[in-house]
């Protein structure tokens, strides 16, 4: 069992975690993206591609907040 206090931090942990990683990741994508020498369809694919990834990865994080919001709400040390 865990304390609902540890639990809460874990999952700030995360959600912090989760932002920081969106923001590296991006940044990093859209370097690479312009200075990697693909034609057009090629980079307008893989932009695709690393869109939806993002999306995902807002859904995770909303995910988180979500179950982060029941923890808060519950009964302690019962996860």
């Amino acid at each position: 069992m865990i304390q609902k206090e540890k639990l809460i931090l874990a999952l700030d942990s995360l959600i912090e975690l989760e932002k920081r990683l969106a923001v590296l990741f991006h940044r990093d994508m859209a370097s690479s993206l312009s200075f990697g020498g693909l034609g057009e369809a090629d980079r307008r694919k893989i932009l695709e591609y690393f869109q939806a990834r993002a999306v995902i990865q807002t859904k995770h994080a909303n995910a988180i907040g979500e179950i982060k919001k029941e923890a808060q709400g519950g009964r302690s040390d019962v996860y």
